[in-house]
């Protein structure tokens, strides 16, 4: 209520913000500095959240007292990071019809062993291997 006492009505109906580093400087020095309270400083700059300045404030000292400007948004697809490594991994091949059809085949042979043996019996391939050594 107190920022529509100060700022109107119309404060309400501005669109999304990008604050520049200057700016955020300013809010912090009014609060570090001239130890004013957060919430009349945001109420004095007309933001409409009133958790910005915590936020902010913690990272500014998590960041060793540096405002640092995030990035908003992805990064281009082509790009690569520091390392020169693409950001994007590349696809994995896809599997044939054929190798589907293999792969499926012995999921349902386990499965068909599993469910047939009783519940203390040994899996038939530990018994073979056992037999062989």
């Amino acid at each position: 209520m107190a920022l529509i006492d100060r700022h109107g009505l119309a404060i309400l109906d501005q669109p999304f913000t990008a604050y520049t580093s200057n700016f955020k400087e300013q809010a912090l020095r009014q609060i570090i500095a001239e130890h004013e309270p957060v919430e009349r400083v945001s109420i004095d700059l007309g933001l409409k959240s009133s958790g910005m300045l915590p936020n902010l404030l913690r990272e500014y000292r998590k960041n060793g007292y540096n405002i640092i400007d995030k990035q908003r948004g992805r990064p281009p697809h082509d790009q690569a990071d520091q390392t020169g490594k693409p950001l994007t991994q590349p696809r994995e091949r896809t599997p044939t019809p054929a190798e589907l059809k293999a792969e499926n085949r012995e999921r349902i042979r386990k499965k068909i062993e599993r469910l047939s043996r009783l519940a203390d019996q040994e899996p038939l391939w530990l018994s073979l291997h056992y037999c062989r050594a």
